[in-house]
């Protein structure tokens, strides 16, 4: 099945490290979720910082922050992840 892909960006100004969030939704073609995350843009500068850093298509470095879900087909949570802001996998 093909997903549907909805991101949201949010500029954050309280923290110099991190530039700007992006929560992603992917959906079945049902309309129920099947994959939910967010990611955050790294600044270049602080990348020492973030051992979990990764590089995007743009050549951008991001990391996952909050809560990361994936969801079966019939809604039931498959199986979740939690990230500190520093990318670190805390659960």
């Amino acid at each position: 099945m093909r997903a549907k892909l909805k991101i949201k960006t949010k500029i954050l100004t309280n923290n110099i490290m991190i530039l700007s969030e992006k929560k992603i939704v992917e959906k079945y073609k049902n309309g129920k979720i099947k994959y939910t995350e967010t990611i955050a843009e790294v600044s270049n500068l602080w990348i020492a910082l973030y051992p979990n850093v990764r590089i995007n298509k743009d050549g951008k470095l991001h990391i996952r922050i909050g809560e990361n879900k994936k969801y079966k087909l019939n809604g039931e949570i498959e199986w979740e992840l939690y990230f500190d802001n520093f990318g670190n996998l805390i659960k």
